[in-house]
C-alpha cells in the first residue's frame, strides 16, 4: 500500500515542473528534477529523465500561448507517476525522509521562481494524523458511497 502522503507529494512536485516549462525559471527546475534521479537512480536513468524533461519543455514551448495550459494537464499525470513511484521506492514509507523533504524543497524553490500565473499550478496539500487526503490536477475526483 502506498503512503497517504506520497501522491500529494507527487502532484506538487509534478505540478511545480510542468509550470516551470517554457518559463525563466525552466533551467533550474529541470537541473533539480535530474539531481534528484541522479541520486536515487543513477547516471542511466538521469539521463533518460533530461531527454523526457526537455521534451515536455519543447512541447510546451511549441503549443501556441492558448494551449499551453492544455499541454502542461497532458504531461502532468507521467511527471506525477515518476515522482510518486520513486518517493514509494526511496521513502520507505516515511513522509520526514530525505527524499520526501528534497521533492519538498525543490518544489517550493520551484514555484518561487515561477512568474505569479503559473503558481496556480501547484497544489500543496498536508496531511497528518488519521486523515485522508486527495488531490487531482487536470482531472476530477469521483467518490462513491457503497449502496446501502
Amino acid at each position: 500500500m502506498v503512503a497517504e502522503w506520497i501522491e500529494p507529494l507527487a502532484a506538487s512536485g509534478a505540478g511545480a515542473l510542468v509550470a516551470a516549462a517554457a518559463t525563466d525559471g525552466w533551467q533550474n527546475a529541470r537541473a533539480s528534477v535530474t539531481d534528484l534521479i541522479r541520486r536515487r537512480r543513477g547516471d542511466e536513468r538521469a539521463a533518460l529523465v533530461e531527454r523526457a524533461l526537455d521534451d515536455t519543455a519543447a512541447r510546451v514551448e511549441q503549443a501556441e500561448p492558448a494551449a499551453r495550459e492544455q499541454q502542461r494537464e497532458l504531461l502532468l499525470t507521467g511527471w506525477q507517476t515518476l515522482l510518486s513511484d520513486l518517493l514509494a521506492e526511496h521513502s520507505g514509507g516515511d513522509e520526514r525522509s530525505d527524499i520526501a523533504e528534497e521533492l519538498r524543497t525543490l518544489v517550493e524553490e520551484v514555484t518561487t521562481a515561477l512568474p505569479v500565473a503559473g503558481q496556480r499550478w501547484v497544489q500543496n496539500v498536508t496531511i497528518s494524523g488519521a486523515s485522508i487526503g486527495q488531490t487531482v490536477m487536470g482531472g476530477s475526483i469521483v467518490n462513491h458511497s457503497p449502496l446501502r
